[in-house]
């Protein structure tokens, strides 16, 4: 089912239990929690297959011109499905820092405290 491309949810349905029952299980059987982590493993290398396969609009046209089946990927909607079900490895990531890598200082104060509050009056 995952070389197929399912979600631990679909998984967890179609085997009759609850994706908490799945979960409960991985949890308490080690062989079992290997043998999920190379089913999504699986999952994942089919979702990316479908948008390497995507990458270029592989339309087939009639003889008249006009497209019979069109098999392009719909780009945004596949990134999006990539960074909500394999956040480790599609997720944009932003880190911010201060000067050498330092945390930056951040500081609340009241509007009518603010330095061009007090330079108005």
């Amino acid at each position: 089912m995952f070389a197929d491309g399912q979600s631990v949810l679909e998984v967890a349905v179609n085997l009759g239990i609850s994706k908490t029952a799945y979960y409960e299980y991985e949890a308490a059987h080690p062989e079992f929690a290997d043998a999920s982590m190379r089913g999504k493993e699986l999952s994942q290398a089919w979702w990316e297959r479908q948008g390497r396969e995507g990458l270029y609009d592989t339309t087939d046209y009639g003889e008249n011109g006009k497209p019979l089946q069109r098999r392009a990927i719909n780009h945004a909607l596949w990134s999006k499905n990539m960074a909500c079900r394999f956040r480790n490895d599609w997720t944009d990531r932003q880190e911010l820092s201060g000067a050498n890598g330092e945390a930056i200082a951040i500081r609340i104060i009241k509007a009518s405290e603010a330095p061009e509050a007090k330079s108005e009056s």
